[in-house]
């Protein structure tokens, strides 16, 4: 079987009350270098991408923006790449971790900037214009494979056996010997 390697990414949404709102990306400017007090942070080197800041671990934090604003966007962590789904949930939930670790000191760090208020970094999946675009929290399984993947596929979908294990034409698909079930 090839190897496989997983990652995921989480959008987090920035919040900030108080009555001088400093720009989102100050915002994360703050934030990684909070980070950074407790793990080691390197800069992106993207052309595209002017803030991006990889973590001793291998995962990454960026800061995405859409064009029209600027200054509203949010940010992305991504995991480093895995060999499993229990390795992808591990990392995940460390820098969702690191970023809890990393909000109190962002927030002084704003206060020096002379921005008062308080901070929220909240694990997202909905724009500010309200709409969905999902979580992205996707593990990949391999559910069967060979014979056990047939009998898999005629007790869940009795009627479309023959068109999940051929192709149009006829001939084996180009994943008839496995199949991956997002959970």
């Amino acid at each position: 079987m090839p190897v496989r390697f997983l990652g995921q990414e989480t959008e987090y949404a920035i919040r900030y009350t108080g009555a001088k709102r400093p720009p989102h990306d100050t915002i994360f400017e703050a934030t990684m270098g909070a980070l950074a007090q407790s793990v080691r942070v390197w800069p992106g080197r993207r052309a595209w991408l002017d803030k991006q800041s990889f973590i001793e671990n291998g995962g990454a934090f960026s800061y995405e923006s859409h064009g029209a604003a600027p200054e509203d966007g949010l940010i992305e962590g991504g995991t480093p790449e895995c060999s499993s789904a229990g390795e992808v949930l591990l990392y995940q939930r460390a820098q969702d971790r690191l970023l809890i670790g990393a909000r109190a000191e962002a927030g002084y760090r704003l206060q020096d900037q002379g921005f008062e208020g308080t901070l929220g970094i909240i694990n997202n999946g909905r724009d500010a214009e309200d709409n969905v675009y999902g979580v992205q929290e996707n593990y990949e399984l391999e559910i069967a494979s060979g014979a056990a993947l047939l009998g898999y596929r005629n007790h869940k979908c009795p009627r479309t056996v023959g068109a999940i294990c051929s192709g149009a034409d006829g001939s084996a698909g180009d994943r008839s010997d496995r199949i991956f079930n997002a959970v």
